[in-house]
């Protein structure tokens, strides 16, 4: 059933000129206007969009510290040098999946509300993450990680759900950085659980499949949030608009994807695509960095030292992003937020290599490589948000389901190249210049020039235009 918004509540979730008709479902309505009062926002569905992102995240990315000791198991090579150039696809197989199916679920999205599509993404979480994690073979895994991208159009949805939510302003930007933050935890917290799960032979199960245990916490986590969006992400039936002069018929929806994205939206989809290819290529490296011994240029550490060293890193940065990203996004909009970060993420990548040059086992060495992961990781978490809100901006309302997508769609494609580029790329380097770490500089160095450009072009195209919605 479905009512006429009062102009109180069309002041909740968008403004428009033309707009005089909003369809809501009416069982949800009073837990939005009484969870939030005009010029203020609840909490709870950011804190839901929250959760479901975090398990997204450590579903995606919990395989990062083992995916090299997963192609050792599966006997695909004996050389530790040479696993870079399978365990790319692992992550190129979801990416691929999400590639296809992105813009449709966020176009679906706008039309049967968020919620249902988040409720699949994190079904696809669930399912596909114990499928890989008992899978058998390489191929099996394979598959497992492209039919949880397939059907996995959280993220999109999630970040085009926020401006429904959150009133224009700060506030909004700050909620996106919680949103994009708890991603980005999710990202430190999936390859620790990883690290510290895998490959521990409890029983005779999980001697037989040591790399379940990541994937069962993946997935009781994706379950978790399943039941918290139930109880508290409220569900919309339409996010199109009715106009003045055609009140009996909505807008047609343009077909194509490309139609979908105003020109306004392909600046900030380009600058997103590019900060997702170069930052998973470092993400897909860095753990095999860590693997890497040390008269290669890496810091020669065992699987459990790997999940050690990203656990310490993830409770900073959900700290950081909860207590102090809130204050740096008052004082700095999103057009210089994104080179600012950026720029700071690029610098950052090939410091790495001189860590490396440290001695080994002692506290200093510790110290600097989980500050330095520390300050990457936030830097990158604010450049994702800066993005995350100029693309919500270049767009209006009722079309903000489907460019998110778009946007994903066109992202997993570079993102589905990055991972395996970047691991070829640095098994290609270790390969030509083994010794003293010339070819992980050369890998680390390039990637971080490239992601300096993307930030170079940001500071000089992408203006304060684009720190205020479209409509």
């Amino acid at each position: 059933m479905c009512r006429n918004a009062t102009p109180a509540e069309l002041e909740l979730v968008h403004k428009e000129d033309d707009v005089t008709t909003i369809l809501v479902d009416d069982d949800k309505w009073d837990e939005l206007a009484s969870d939030t009062p005009q010029g203020a926002y609840s909490r709870k569905p950011i804190m839901t969009l929250c959760f479901a992102m975090f398990a997204n995240s450590v579903a995606l990315t919990n395989v990062f510290p083992y995916a090299g000791f997963m192609i050792l198991h599966y006997g695909l090579t004996e050389d530790e040098t040479r696993v870079g150039f399978y365990a790319g696809y692992l992550m190129t197989s979801f990416m691929a999946g999400r590639l296809l199916s992105s813009f449709y679920c966020g176009a679906l999205s706008d039309r049967i509300g968020r919620k249902a599509v988040i409720r699949i993404g994190l079904w696809s979480c669930l399912v596909f993450s114990i499928g890989f994690g008992f899978s058998p073979t390489f191929a099996i895994a394979l598959s497992m990680r492209l039919c949880m991208g397939l059907f996995n159009g959280l993220t999109g949805v999630a970040k085009a759900a926020i401006p429904e939510i959150v009133p224009k302003g700060p506030e909004q930007q700050t909620a996106m950085g919680y949103v994009a933050g708890m991603w980005n935890a999710g990202m430190v917290v999936g390859p620790a659980a990883g690290g510290v799960l895998a490959e521990r032979p409890v029983n005779s199960l999980f001697r037989r499949y040591p790399y379940a245990l990541p994937n069962i916490f993946a997935a009781g986590l994706a379950l978790l949030a399943l039941c918290v969006i139930e109880a508290w992400l409220p569900g919309k039936t339409s996010y199109a608009k009715i106009s003045d002069e055609d009140k009996d018929e909505e807008e047609p929806a343009p077909r194509r994807a490309c139609a979908r994205a105003p020109r306004t939206s392909w600046l900030p989809i380009g600058v997103y695509c590019f900060l997702s290819t170069f930052s998973i290529f470092y993400e897909d490296c860095y753990p095999l960095w860590l693997l890497t011994p040390r008269d290669e240029g890496g810091m020669g550490m065992a699987v459990d030292e790997i999940g050690a060293v990203l656990s310490a890193t993830a409770v900073f940065t959900v700290a950081y992003q909860f207590l102090i990203f809130p204050f740096i996004s008052e004082r700095m909009p999103s057009h210089i937020l994104f080179p600012t970060s950026a720029g700071l993420s690029a610098v950052l990548m090939p410091v790495a290599v001189v860590i490396a040059r440290m001695k080994p086992g002692a506290a200093t060495t510790w110290a600097a490589l989980i500050a330095h992961n520390i300050v990457y990781r936030c830097a990158v978490s604010n450049a994702y948000t800066a993005c995350f809100c100029t693309i919500n901006n270049s767009c209006a309302t009722n079309a903000r389901g489907a460019v998110n997508g778009f946007a994903m769609s066109v992202a997993s494609a570079f993102k589905a190249v990055g991972p395996s580029m970047g691991a070829s790329m640095y098994a290609y380097g270790l390969d030509k210049a083994p010794n003293g770490g010339v070819g992980v500089l050369a890998v680390f160095g390039g990637v971080g020039a490239a992601l300096g450009v993307t930030a170079l072009v940001a500071c000089k195209y992408m203006g304060a235009e684009y720190d205020t919605p479209l409509d």
